[in-house]
């Protein structure tokens, strides 16, 4: 995985195994987020930020946790809705996200 690279496909978040380190756009974030639950993933974290051509400037007012402990009652589809909401609403703001993501089983 390209660290300087920002990723346009959210295949590549699965293939790369991108979770906590991938810089995604933000079409790119949302579709991971759609995606994550049905591949057996929880997404717990959102940090959004601005990226340039040389650096990514993560922004401390664009930070999104799923929080824990889980809801027992929560599956990872609302989770995964939430985050991705979440993006949508920062999307105007920051043009990169990285996504902190774990298997469902870890999560619970």
């Amino acid at each position: 995985m390209d660290r300087t690279k920002l990723y346009d496909f959210a295949d590549d978040f699965f293939t790369l195994d991108g979770s906590s380190i991938m810089k995604l756009t933000p079409d790119a974030a949302v579709e991971v987020c759609r995606r994550a639950a049905d591949r057996g993933l929880v997404i717990t974290r959102v940090e959004g930020g601005i990226n340039t051509a040389d650096r990514f400037e993560a922004r401390l007012d664009c930070i999104w946790d799923a929080g824990y402990p889980p809801n027992p009652d929560e599956g990872a589809h609302p989770i995964n809705r939430k985050a991705m909401d979440f993006i949508r609403a920062e999307m105007g703001f920051h043009n990169a996200f990285i996504l902190g993501a774990v298997s469902v089983s870890e999560w619970k």
